[in-house]
């Protein structure tokens, strides 16, 4: 008798869970020439990888990622900052490590503030389509905006803008690595005027928003509670 042989049938693989996520380079805490594109891109992979999840991070202009997170191109943002106003198409996670927010001016001048009044006479460089302090943005200074934070320094070194809004890690970063010129030339003025939570916020218009966040969540706290959260912001030196 003759015998065949059939094949047999394949196993199906579980699919892989893919979370896709977007954001604009902020170093030194994300961006695509960081060691493992930095720490915070560190710990969004691992918190969604305790719950089961592949992440896949892309670093674009900051314009396009709120414009893809609003039509629902992407699952969501990372490092974002929490404001109200993007509750219409944002779902915050529970938060990440804290960043701190304010001015650098140059160092020819003798600007010192007690009150956004003291600011009045000023120009200041902003970054647009950032969520700036609502503090900030209610006392309605004179601001000029620039794409990004590197434009903003080389404006104030430039004599464009008497002060700039921004993070201090950020500032230092990119005058240490990028802009070793103005080193000696500007300099940050405490206090900061705001500390901001950093969150992934996920798009109200991806389908398992409320099931990413929860899987986010798990993880983070996961990592909190063994102590790799703590450990690896400590390893990471920029906080």
């Amino acid at each position: 008798m003759l015998s065949l042989a059939l094949p047999a049938k394949p196993i199906q693989a579980e699919p892989v869970k893919t979370v896709h996520l977007v954001t604009s380079a902020y170093p030194p805490y994300f961006g695509p020439t960081l060691p493992n594109e930095g720490v915070i891109s560190e710990i969004v992979r691992e918190a969604f990888r305790r719950s089961g999840y592949h992440t896949k991070l892309e670093f674009l202009p900051w314009t396009r990622c709120l414009a893809y997170a609003k039509n629902g191109r992407v699952d969501g943002l990372f490092g974002v900052w929490y404001l109200k106003e993007r509750e219409s198409f944002l779902m915050y996670s529970d938060p990440m490590p804290p960043i701190q927010l304010g001015f650098y001016t140059r160092t020819d001048t003798s600007i010192q503030f007690q009150s956004f009044e003291d600011l009045r006479p000023y120009v200041i460089g902003t970054v647009q389509s950032y969520g700036d302090p609502p503090n900030f943005v209610a006392a309605k200074l004179t601001t000029d905006p620039a794409p990004d934070d590197k434009h903003n320094l080389i404006k104030l070194g430039a004599g464009r803008v008497d002060l700039i809004l921004i993070e201090k890690g950020v500032a230092q970063y990119l005058i240490t690595n990028e802009l070793p010129h103005l080193g000696k030339q500007l300099i940050w003025i405490d206090p900061p005027i705001a500390t901001m939570l950093q969150y992934v916020a996920l798009s109200l218009k991806a389908p398992r928003a409320k099931a990413l966040r929860e899987a986010f969540n798990k993880g983070l706290q996961s990592m909190t509670n063994d102590g790799l959260l703590k450990q690896m912001i400590d390893q990471s030196g920029v906080f």
